[in-house]
This record gives C-alpha cells, structure tokens and sequence, in this order.
C-alpha cells in the first residue's frame, strides 16, 4: 500500500486514467482511476494543551457522529504528538474524493457552530492535507 500526497500533480481534469511509476524495491505501475481511490482528509488543529482531551471528547459526541451521517465517509482516527501538546491530528477516511467534496457546506457550517458553541476554547486548523491510498497490484 503506498500513500500519494494530495498536491502531486495527476492530471484527473479529463477524467481518465493516469498511470504512475513508482521506484520502490522495484518499477511497479499503478493505475488511479479519477473519483474511485480512497482519500484522507488530515487535519492539524491548534488547541490549548490543558483542553486537548476536552476537545477529543466534543469532537468524538459532535463531529464524528455528524461525518459519519455523510456519504462516503469511512471512519475517523485521532492522533496525538507528545512534542506538541496544543496540537490534536485529525485523520478522516473517505471512500472518494467526490463524496467528501459533496458535502453541503451549510451542514457543515451548522455542525461547526455546534462544535464552537459547546466548545468554547480557543481551536484553530492550522494545516490541511489530503492524500489518495493507491494499492499497488
């Protein structure tokens, strides 16, 4: 399984397929077919250490349960870095790309506000990233 970072450049605008060489132990071909590989969404968020666990929680009751309402999604993981206390990863699996840019943004702009009303801390995303799981054949 190899993991492509969101700002390669594949040319999907045409809606074919690419073809990628990778040079690992060897030359493998890996075709990416537009709109049918897997993606996550990776998030940085900057929070107060003292409310670190505080936000997992209220993100685990609110934004989790509201994701997995969407299509699409597949799950959610957390991930925490010992040298950056003020700092909560966010990891979110979607089927396809399309699927998580389909979202509404009204919904969620209302779940957002839900999270900020409930959570009243200072919270900031600091870096985005999205990457595409290719599996190699």
């Amino acid at each position: 399984m190899l993991i492509c970072g969101g700002n390669v450049p594949f040319d999907f605008a045409q809606g074919k397929t690419s073809r990628l060489r990778v040079r690992a132990f060897a030359e493998t071909e890996i075709t990416l077919s537009k709109g049918k590989n897997m993606v996550v969404e990776w998030l940085k968020i900057k929070v107060e250490a003292e409310h670190r666990l505080t936000f997992i929680e209220v993100d685990a009751a609110i934004w989790t349960p509201a994701l997995a309402a969407c299509d699409g999604f597949l799950n959610k993981e957390v991930w925490l870095d010992a040298q950056y206390p003020d700092q909560v990863i966010l990891i979110i699996h979607w089927q396809t790309k399309e699927q998580w840019h389909s979202i509404d943004p009204g919904y969620l702009n209302q779940v957002e506000q839900k999270f900020q009303q409930t959570f009243a801390q200072p919270n900031k995303i600091i870096e985005t990233r999205d990457y595409t799981l290719i599996t190699a054949p």
